[in-house]
């Protein structure tokens, strides 16, 4: 017996972000096509690509990579999904489907599991709107750029370990700016 969330620690940082930068590979034309997408020198493509290939790397990239990952360890004749509902159960069917295994639901007629995914699923539209509506009604003021060696300092912290893939790259950039930056 194997755990999806335990599989998940398992998974190598290397593999998920290659899955991930394949998946968003072709998102946005090319800077030079479009250059109305150049704000203050900014390519707006990557400050948006950054936030969804988050979502996609956590949500999609993580749980295919290790569900891939089981299926070459375990050599499965079949893949059986409980309700056949949840984003890791669907990834699971696809990568069945492209291996050519029977897929099979066990309990196709549970309900509740079926209103739970569909009712998680509905919330992501919601979550989005929330999001950009936040995003764009904060007050903006032109940043203070730091001086190298201005001493100023930022301590970012973080409760669990995916959370630097949002963090480092942060880190990374207000260290360019000469900002000591510590996680």
């Amino acid at each position: 017996m194997r755990y999806f969330d335990d599989e998940s620690f398992h998974v190598s940082s290397a593999e998920v972000g290659a899955l991930t930068r394949h998946l968003t590979h072709g998102w946005w034309p090319d800077r030079e096509r479009e250059p109305d997408l150049v704000y203050r020198g900014v390519w707006l493509p990557d400050v948006v690509s950054i936030g969804r290939a988050i979502v996609l790397r956590l949500e999609v990239a993580e749980p295919l990579v290790a569900i891939e990952k089981i299926c070459d360890e375990t050599q499965p004749a079949r893949v059986v999904a409980l309700v056949g509902a949840s984003l890791p159960e669907r990834l699971a069917r696809c990568v069945a489907e492209r291996r050519a295994l029977p897929f099979a639901v066990a309990v196709p007629r549970f309900v509740w599991a079926r209103l739970y995914a569909r009712a998680y699923a509905m919330l992501f539209p919601r979550e989005e709107r929330l999001r950009v509506t936040s995003f764009l009604g904060e007050p903006r003021r032109a940043p203070a750029t730091a001086r190298r060696g201005s001493g100023e300092r930022l301590l970012f912290v973080t409760c669990r370990p995916r959370h630097h893939y949002v963090v480092d790259p942060l880190g990374a950039a207000v260290r360019r700016i000469g900002v000591e930056a510590h996680v």
